[in-house]
């Protein structure tokens, strides 16, 4: 991200479009309406199963750290999958690839990248939690509770929005319905350095 804030010249020559041609690749080759109904179908239907777990857990989490954890853990859940199933099956299913929608598929793969990073940390936290709860109750009750726990909290939106605005973003191919760090893969020849990465981020 911070390429596109703050160095443009930079940006421009890494991921610019001008003399791109996105019909190298025919828009037919492209479209995959089948896979990308059925990632936005699951997008509801797991965005609704959601909706009664999460209210579970706030019900039980006044005093419960874990329970605080696991429902931070829900919320960027949820938004990721806005990301990674809604968008990109809205995007699989028109075609798009980078430079069809550049700015939009920069600033999503990079905000989607920094749910990824903050999820995983505070799934560390969880786990460490958990761990200390069952070795070293008292401990654990002196470190998770209170303002501490925010303390923890603020952590991982630190790291995230750190990774987000210091590393490359993931961005969409509709050419293999899947984010990539390339803007034009499937473009250039990539041969051997192909790695879905929204695989990677699920």
């Amino acid at each position: 991200m911070e390429l596109l804030l703050f160095r443009h010249d930079e940006f421009d020559k890494l991921y610019g479009c001008e003399g791109f041609n996105a019909d190298k690749i025919p828009l037919e080759q492209r479209t995959d309406i089948v896979n990308g109904s059925i990632l936005i179908t699951l997008f509801c239907i797991f965005e609704l199963l959601y909706i009664p777990c999460m209210v579970s857990i706030y019900k039980n989490m006044k005093n419960n750290a874990c329970y605080k954890l696991m429902f931070f853990i829900g919320i960027l859940d949820m938004l990721s999958m806005f990301i990674n199933a809604f968008e990109t099956g809205i995007l699989g299913i028109i075609g798009a690839v980078y430079c069809d929608y550049p700015l939009l598929i920069y600033t999503t793969g990079a905000l989607g990248a920094a749910l990824w990073y903050a999820e995983t940390f505070i799934e560390m936290l969880l786990a460490i939690n958990r761990c200390m709860e069952l070795l070293r109750p008292e401990m654990a009750h002196a470190i998770f509770s209170g303002n501490k726990l925010r303390c923890l909290f603020a952590l991982p939106i630190c790291y995230a929005f750190a990774m987000a605005m210091l590393t490359k973003p993931i961005l969409f191919s509709g050419v293999y319905l899947s984010w990539f760090f390339n803007p034009y893969v499937g473009y250039t020849d990539d041969f051997g350095k192909i790695v879905p990465i929204l695989i990677i981020l699920t």
